[in-house]
Parts: structure tokens; sequence; C-alpha cells
């Protein structure tokens, strides 16, 4: 099965490079990568969108204006052709040849989205699920990001159900996903809203 490998960028073209380089060299399941730039002015950008999209299975989407998140994963579902898709944020390291087939496996009728425990380069945890708050719906405070900031050990069960996920990465039934919602402002809501 192939899939579709969204990456979004704005002005993070150290990042890109890194992200872009370890799917390369880490994803043994077909794939075709999709970079969108996000309207980036950072020097350099250009001229290594030009190299990457000469790369087999690489498109590169240049939007003019950052769009935010929800338009720029438009954009670049707008040319997915896969059934499964992948957001992956720019500042992602993959470094587990294997990364992809572990999460495909558990995409299935019942589960539309699939994500993964996110770890920082301090071995502290960045996400491993997200729950609601008590009390969502009264404050700012609607949901966290478990265990942020623990030891990496911690939520190392091989699945888990959780109340949703952060887009940061995320394997997707595309039809299922559809369209992100635009009406988020820039780093508000638009993959909790899915």
């Amino acid at each position: 099965m192939k899939v579709d490998i969204i990456v979004l960028n704005y002005n993070g073209l150290n990042f890109l490079k890194t992200c872009v380089q370890s799917i390369y060299q880490y994803t043994l399941q077909p794939y075709r990568l999709i970079v969108v730039d996000n309207g980036s002015t950072e020097t350099g950008t250009a001229e290594y969108l030009k190299q990457i999209e000469r790369k087999p299975n690489t498109i590169v989407v240049r939007k003019e204006e950052n769009t935010g998140f929800p338009g720029g994963i438009n954009a670049g579902l707008e040319v997915a052709e896969s059934e499964i898709v992948v957001l992956a944020n720019n500042d992602l390291l993959f470094i587990d040849k294997h990364w992809l087939d572990k999460m495909l496996r558990f995409l299935r009728h019942d589960v539309v989205a699939v994500s993964c425990k996110l770890i920082y380069p301090n071995n502290k945890i960045q996400f491993a699920g997200s729950t609601l708050d008590p009390h969502a719906f009264s404050s700012y405070n609607l949901f966290r990001h478990r265990g942020r900031f623990e030891r990496r050990e911690l939520y190392s069960v091989e699945s888990e159900e959780m109340p949703f996920v952060t887009f940061a990465l995320v394997v997707a039934d595309r039809k299922a996903l559809g369209k992100l919602d635009t009406i988020y402002g820039k780093g508000t809501f638009e993959d909790i809203d899915k």
C-alpha cells in the first residue's frame, strides 16, 4: 500500500532538511512525499525545494502566503492520491525504519487516525496522547498532552485508544479525514477539531 506523506513548512528550512532526509532514509513502505511550503521567505528555501522536487516520488506545493496549518495541509491533501495520508510537522526526525509500518498496523475501518509517542531530543516526552480536561468547557485549558516533559519510558504500551491525537504526526484515512477547517486561526484547534 502506497501512502502520501505531507510535510508542511514555513520558514523552517533547517528543520525541513533534516525531516525530509530522515523520511528518505527511514521509510521502507512505498510512499510519495508532498512538501507544502506555506509562503516561506527564508533564504535558501526556494533552492532547496527545487533540489528535492527533482527526486522521485517527491512533489513540492508552493503557496504564496502562510495560510496556517489547515490551509497548508489542505493544499497537500488536494494533490494527495493515496487512500492513506501521513501529516507530519517539519521538525520531526524519523529514526526507525519501521515507523510507518508500525503506525499502519492500527489503521482500520473503526480507527481512522493513528499517532504515536513523540520524544524531544532531551529524551523527554512531547506527546503520548491527549486527554480532555475535566473542566474543558469552562476554561481555555481544553486539553493536555499526556506525558509532556516526562521520561520517555512512560506510556510505552503498544496501542491505546485516546480521545484525540495531535497532528504533529498522524496517519489517517484520507476520505475519513477530509479537509481541515480553515475557520481556526494559526496555532489553534484545527487538529483537535478532527
